[in-house]
Formats: C-alpha cells, structure tokens, sequence
C-alpha cells in the first residue's frame, strides 16, 4: 500500500515539474520575443528552471508552521497570587509524510502562578499550572506589556515554547 502511495505521488510530482516546465517555455519564449537581449531558453536551463519552480510549493509547505503564540495573554487574581495564561497554536506530531503537508495545528495553553503584576519575577517565585519541566530564566511585566524569557534546564538552555512578548488583559 505504501509504494503505491509513493508511485501515485511520483507520478503527481512528475506532473507538475512538467506542467511547470511548459509555463518556463512558454514565459521564456514570450519574453525572448520582445527583448533585445537574448534569454538562456536551452532544455538545460528550463529543466532546472522548471524543477526549482516546482520544489517551491512543497519547500514553503515542509518549512513553514502554522504554530504560534497569540499576542495576548490573560491576567486574573488567584488567591494572594496571579493567575497568567498564555495561548497559541501548536503542531500536530505527525506519523506519516501526507500529515506534514496537511499541516494541522490545534490550540493549547500555558498556565503560571506568579507573586505579583509588576517587575520581574525570577523562575524560583514561578509556579507552572500545566508542566513539569525545570526551567530557569524570568517572565518580566511593565504595566501592560509581559515578556517571558524561560529556558530548559540543561546543558543547552533551549528557549520554552512560550517565550515571547505579550499584551496582558485582564480576565
């Protein structure tokens, strides 16, 4: 099942560099014809022409996300603390090459517990409502503006997936 998935899919790609090679021929023809400078429109040169119009599409599509964090995070009283939620939209983990084209997203959240709604507050006096993990680094807040700034805890300091500036609302 899987090779006739890839046969079918060679044959489509095969298609469309051949169809965008007819597009190269033809520009390249058109434009030969009303210029004084003569255009390189040997098979060579269409042929590559044509095969990098034709990965365009399928790079952007493999290397662009529709992950982000939304601009907006939400503040509210808990307690003696406040209570910051920050949302996005993350990736599915896909299993298999057609969901990475399909590029699917769902939304998600990141809760904290932090002391105050002002200054910066270092990780030690953060709470994480939805994760586990060690983190180090701050979430800094003026007036209406936060931004967080949390690192994993390794040999790495690889960036949290919610870092980034937000506008704090009020919730």
């Amino acid at each position: 099942m899987i090779a006739f998935l890839l046969i079918i899919a060679l044959i489509l790609f095969l298609t469309w560099i051949l169809l965008c090679y007819i597009l190269v021929k033809f520009l390249t023809g058109i434009i030969g014809r009303f210029t004084v400078v003569k255009w390189v429109t040997g098979k060579t040169a269409v042929v590559l022409m044509s095969i990098i119009i034709a990965l365009l599409p399928f790079l952007y599509l493999l290397f662009s996300t529709g992950a982000k964090n939304y601009s907006t995070a939400y503040i509210q009283p808990y307690g003696e603390n406040f209570k910051i939620t920050v949302k996005g939209r993350r990736m599915l983990m896909v299993h298999d090459p057609v969901s990475v084209l399909l590029n699917h997203t769902y939304n998600d959240s990141a809760s904290f517990i932090i002391p105050r709604q002002y200054g910066t507050i270092p990780r030690s006096e953060i709470q994480l409502l939805n994760d586990n993990d060690k983190l180090t680094g701050t979430i800094a807040i003026d007036g209406k503006k936060m931004k967080i700034q949390l690192f994993y805890h390794n040999m790495y300091k690889v960036p949290y997936n919610w870092n980034g500036r937000y506008y704090l609302k009020l919730q």
